[in-house]
């Protein structure tokens, strides 16, 4: 028996997901959506959204191109689920926000998917991660393009002592 809770904070995106489970009555009874930003626990944030179904972002101001979304606390959309047994983590950009705004969230988690923009931010997760009991990260896959490093990582949690 399993449940997903999926959160979405592109629109277009959004919607996209909202047709494609409602087409899809089975799995849709599985499945919460919620649209919404992940990473900071409150507050708004400015979604610029990619021109395709990827590649949105956070931009630092409003501006051309972007929209007001408010952040999800996932604290409380998770307070129901003792264990989370898997967590994939995307949010082009907010993991670090993510990772250390959510101990809590995270010490219920066996293992964690995360993909990170930066070497900088890939470090900076893997050691926070590290230091909430989860291994060592088993890089996925990792691309560079333009001076952007894309890394996508695993990490299990370790079995308590």
């Amino acid at each position: 028996d399993y449940s997903l809770l999926l959160v979405e904070g592109a629109r277009s995106n959004f919607a996209r997901l909202r047709r494609q489970l409602t087409q899809n009555g089975r799995l849709a009874s599985r499945i919460t959506l919620h649209h919404g930003l992940v990473g900071k626990q409150t507050g708004v944030g400015n979604l610029n959204e990619g021109e395709i179904h990827y590649g949105s972002h956070v931009a630092e101001q409003e501006g051309q191109g972007t929209y007001q979304v408010s952040y999800l606390n996932l604290d409380e959309l998770f307070s129901s689920y003792p264990t989370i047994h898997f967590l994939k983590c995307d949010i082009e950009g907010s993991e670090g926000d993510f990772i250390m705004n959510y101990p809590d969230l995270l010490r219920k988690t066996r293992h964690i998917c995360v993909e990170t923009h930066s070497a900088k931010l890939f470090k900076l997760c893997s050691q926070r991660l590290h230091e909430l009991g989860f291994s060592p990260p088993e890089v996925l896959s990792q691309l560079e393009h333009e001076g952007l490093q894309q890394t996508t990582f695993s990490c299990v949690r370790r079995p308590s002592r």
